[in-house]
């Protein structure tokens, strides 16, 4: 009984706290101004505030570089690039025509595991669907993109591809399976980048989608987030021995 008492504290100062799953409605955002680099922030529940801006690989050398972000009230979450007109289907999130992969980063105030999202219209050629890809980052700290940073940079910086969703329908949810949890995901056309090496890669430059809402749960440190120290572990159990010892005296009547 003892020992268990111990594990059962000692497992619950190490784990963060489940606040909830909570959504994300992109359609409750609001924009800090007009133009390339410009955010959304969406204000969530338990203060995880999610903040959103948007990239694509229209840089010399396919950098990264920033892109203007726009809500459709009907549709959803668009991007325009820097090498696109402001038109259907190049101002959705997308991968079409000029082979320039968009992406939206989201940037929560506290990490998440993200379970999916929903999009509120999509474009494969003639059907109304789309390939997209999910990827997480999975480094220590804050995390923020530089000039020289490529989609492919990306993989052996912290960044890790989570999903790859074929034929997502236009107002569709798709569900995102991933024991991660982080501050940062990033969500987009599909990015080939992102494929494990065993999936192999699908045709590309010809999916766009606009984002409607994402939903995860978030999770909040606790007073520690490391197992306790063996000094730590000892006193919690001297004090539950004495608890055990002074229970086990008044029921033999000492």
């Amino acid at each position: 009984m003892l020992k268990k008492m111990i594990v059962a504290t000692a497992a619950f100062i190490a784990l963060p706290a489940l606040a909830g799953t909570q959504t994300w409605n992109l359609n409750d955002g609001s924009f800090n101004y007009s133009g390339n680099g410009n955010t959304m922030t969406i204000n969530g529940a338990n203060s995880n505030n999610l903040g959103i801006t948007g990239w694509s690989d229209t840089g010399s050398n396919n950098s990264i570089e920033t892109g203007k972000l726009t809500y459709n009230s009907d549709w959803g979450l668009m991007l325009q690039n820097q090498n696109e007109p402001d038109r259907a289907p190049d101002h959705s999130i997308d991968n079409i025509n000029n082979g320039d992969f968009d992406m939206v980063l989201l940037s929560f105030d506290t990490a998440i595991d993200l379970e999916g999202f929903r999009i509120g219209w999509a474009k494969e050629g003639s059907r109304s669907q789309a390939d997209i890809s999910v990827a997480a980052y999975t480094g220590t700290g804050s995390f923020a993109f530089s000039s020289s940073d490529t989609w492919s940079s990306l993989t052996s910086s912290n960044w890790s591809g989570v999903g790859r969703y074929s034929n997502v329908g236009a107002t569709n949810y798709q569900a995102v399976n991933t024991d991660i949890i982080s501050k940062y995901w990033l969500i987009g056309a599909y990015n080939p980048v992102f494929d494990t090496p065993t999936q192999g890669a699908w045709s590309s430059n010809n999916d766009g989608f606009k984002l409607a809402s994402v939903t995860g749960q978030t999770y909040t440190p606790t007073t520690t987030t490391n197992v306790p120290e063996p000094g730590t572990i000892a006193i919690l159990a001297s004090g539950l021995l004495g608890l055990f010892a002074t229970r086990r005296s008044k029921q033999a009547g000492l």
